[in-house]
């Protein structure tokens, strides 16, 4: 038999103790206890336990497993209930924007379109449209243009804020090719707070010449532009019958007709 604690043989007339977890035989030296020690602390209390040193290792480890478990399903739950509230959030700003649109007699949504709205908005939350942008020459290669993109969105996105973490970016040109004629670009980007501090930093493309026709925005989803193209003919309506300062600006993602105040 070989002593775990200090890898050397228990020989017979030796008094040894057995680990109570792997159950190998260690020296009494290499525990610092004689057996008269072991049966007085065993009498008082059932509980005490011998452990070697490699079980100890294992327990400790086993231990700091679990607590890192615990930590993580925390974090999970915590992150989980946080989602639960957007999405009740998003349903009930979504309610309302369609109670909001004043049309006669609407009908009542149905919620698992509210949901899919709501599931919809939460896939291109992380996503930013650029437009204006032009096209690479046909005579470059697919990957020659999409490098040269790359270069150029990091550049537009920088200039917008500098918060933004461009190392793992990608973008897409949607609608097919037509000559003459800028395709909108999907950037595909790592959080909701980059998204929100690059269409807050638009503003400051305007003071770089060659990017002043480019304009930022956030994805929205084809009920969103609907609704959009909807208020702003609404609008519309209402200047052409002589309202005065109207603006359309987002509260909690819901856009809404303003009198703008100077």
């Amino acid at each position: 038999m070989i002593c775990p604690n200090c890898d050397n043989s228990v020989k017979t007339n030796e008094t040894s103790f057995q680990c109570d977890a792997c159950q190998k035989h260690l020296h009494a030296k290499c525990i610092g206890l004689s057996e008269n020690d072991v049966k007085m602390t065993r009498s008082k209390s059932k509980s005490i336990k011998l452990i070697c040193n490699s079980c100890e290792k294992n327990l400790n480890a086993l231990s700091d497993l679990k607590s890192l478990i615990s930590n993580i399903r925390a974090e999970f739950t915590s992150s989980l209930d946080d989602l639960k509230t957007t999405f009740q959030q998003q349903i009930n700003d979504l309610k309302s924007m369609i109670n909001n649109h004043h049309q006669p007699n609407p009908a009542q949504p149905n919620f698992e379109d509210v949901v899919q709205e709501v599931v919809e908005r939460q896939k291109r939350s992380k996503n930013v449209m650029i437009y204006n942008v032009p096209e690479q020459p046909e005579t470059m290669s697919r990957d020659e243009r999409l490098m040269s993109e790359t270069t150029d969105i990091s550049n537009i996105l920088q200039v917008a804020s500098n918060d933004v973490n461009i190392a793992n970016i990608r973008l897409q040109r949607l609608d097919k090719f037509i000559p003459g004629r800028c395709r909108p670009i999907k950037v595909f980007l790592q959080s909701e707070v980059e998204v929100l501090n690059i269409v807050r930093g638009a503003k400051n493309l305007s003071t770089r010449d060659i990017y002043k026709n480019v304009r930022l925005s956030f994805d929205k989803t084809p009920k969103q532009l609907g609704n959009l193209k909807l208020l702003k003919s609404q609008m519309l309506e209402r200047i052409n019958n002589g309202e005065t300062g109207l603006k359309i600006r987002h509260f909690n993602g819901v856009p809404r007709i303003i009198r703008h105040l100077n």
